[in-house]
């Protein structure tokens, strides 16, 4: 099971923060190589967000998940309740 503890969200945002700084330097550069030496770290760090945001998203589908599932159990367990019928969760 995930959880979301924000470390996922703060990684993201931390990267793209870094992504913005290094793109705000390749439009002072003149240099061809130090133009894609600096494409190349800027790419790294979109991929760094990229990755960290699926990570979020996957944690936050598992909890979504999770919860349906118990909605599911809770509503079996009332039902049953009423019925009067005990009912193991």
């Amino acid at each position: 099971m995930f959880t979301i503890t924000g470390a996922e969200i703060t990684f993201g945002f931390r990267a793209l923060k870094a992504a913005l700084g290094v793109a705000r330097e390749v439009k002072d550069l003149t240099d061809t190589t130090a133009i894609k030496t600096t494409v190349i770290e800027l790419q790294g760090l979109i991929l760094d967000a990229q990755s960290n945001a699926i990570e979020a998203r996957d944690a936050y589908a598992s909890q979504a998940s999770n919860i349906a599932e118990l909605e599911v159990q809770i509503l079996k367990w009332r039902t049953g309740m009423l019925n009067g019928t005990a009912m193991k969760l």
